[in-house]
């Protein structure tokens, strides 16, 4: 073997070994990159997820008379749309309930349950003096639900 053959070989040998020696590198940082990207689609999925899913007005409706029909009276539930200062529709929930004043003070624990807290706008009580119950009240509460 004359001098160039062997600084061929040498190189040959080298560029080799370079390569082995990377791939043993690579591979694990490579395989490490693929699951944080997995990791991370699967993150972007869910928030997406929750973005789009919109809890509805019939959503709202049936989980809250359901939970408050236990406890109080309901004496309406309407829809009501009105148009905020930046020219966007807003879409709103008014329920009428009535019954013992022990029992409204239930209310909020419910609703926290439900998970419409977030959505709850505004709660109005007002005495009932229709029927001579001391205790006796009637409430508005208004959800946001667009």
């Amino acid at each position: 073997m004359n001098k160039r053959e062997k600084v061929l070989s040498f190189i040959l040998i080298s560029l080799l070994f370079g390569v082995i020696i990377s791939k043993f590198i690579t591979t694990p940082m490579n395989s490490e990159i693929v699951s944080l990207n997995n990791s991370k689609e699967k993150i972007l999925e869910s928030k997406n997820t929750e973005k789009n899913y919109k809890i509805n007005e019939e959503d709202i409706i049936l989980k809250i008379e359901k939970e408050l029909n236990e406890i109080l009276t309901i004496n309406s539930i309407n829809k009501i749309s009105s148009w905020n200062e930046d020219s966007i529709e807003e879409e709103n929930i008014e329920i009428n309930v009535s019954g013992s004043l022990e029992n409204l003070f239930k209310i909020e624990g419910k609703i926290e349950i439900l998970g419409f807290k977030d959505k709850l706008k505004d709660i109005k009580i007002i005495k009932n003096n229709v029927n001579h119950e001391e205790n006796n009240v009637d409430c508005t509460m208004l959800f946001k639900v667009g």
